[in-house]
């Protein structure tokens, strides 16, 4: 805990203390901050190594493991729109980065985040119960709030762009909130898929 938790503290207070000095502006401070999580939970999801069902549990029915598959493969094209926008952002007029943000963000808010909600309350307790041990399933669950926070974050920023779009420092710190979405996104289905399948292979 300390290897992970140690890191984030120190850069977190040496962010906020350039923010109070005036060195970063707020938003800049906000999207290090975000840097900085996103740092620590692609650790923690690299640390993360799930051994098969404990002998006499029943393995992840290959049906179930058929729609966790399903589900991914049908939220793959928003992963896709999630780097293909943060790529476009920087070469398109600022009036259509308006257009483009809002687009992503309904598609967030429609189909990805309900599905991040879903697994935390439906999938992840049976997952668990399978794993056994002391709450096997919190790193990926501290991923989906992260991700959820990356979401509202980049809502509130499409929220407070002027009528004529945002400059060209809004869309670099638009980019790096993408990219940070991105590498945890995929990541995290990446992680979901390699336990979802160790269950269901274990004997």
């Amino acid at each position: 805990m300390t290897t992970v938790s140690s890191p984030r503290c120190g850069g977190s207070i040496a962010a906020m203390g350039a923010t109070a000095l005036g060195y970063l502006p707020p938003l800049a401070g906000a999207i290090l901050q975000e840097a900085i999580d996103v740092a620590v939970i692609l650790n923690a999801l690299r640390a993360l190594h799930v051994h098969g069902p404990r002998k006499g549990r029943p393995a992840l029915p290959p049906s179930k493991l058929h729609v966790l598959k399903t589900e991914h493969d049908e939220l793959s094209p928003i992963l896709e729109r999630v780097r293909s926008t943060a790529d476009r952002l920087g070469i398109v007029p600022p009036d259509e980065v308006a257009v483009e943000l809002a687009d992503l963000n309904e598609l967030l808010r429609e189909k990805l985040l309900p599905h991040e909600r879903r697994d935390d309350a439906q999938v992840y307790p049976a997952v668990a119960r399978l794993i056994g041990g002391d709450d096997p399933m919190a790193a990926m669950s501290r991923t989906h709030r992260e991700i959820q926070h990356l979401a509202r974050l980049l809502s509130r920023i499409e929220s407070d762009f002027p009528p004529e779009g945002p400059d060209a420092a809004t869309v670099v710190e638009l980019q790096r909130v993408l990219y940070g979405l991105d590498a945890v996104l995929r990541l995290h289905f990446a992680q979901e898929d390699e336990i979802y399948h160790t269950l269901a292979d274990a004997a």
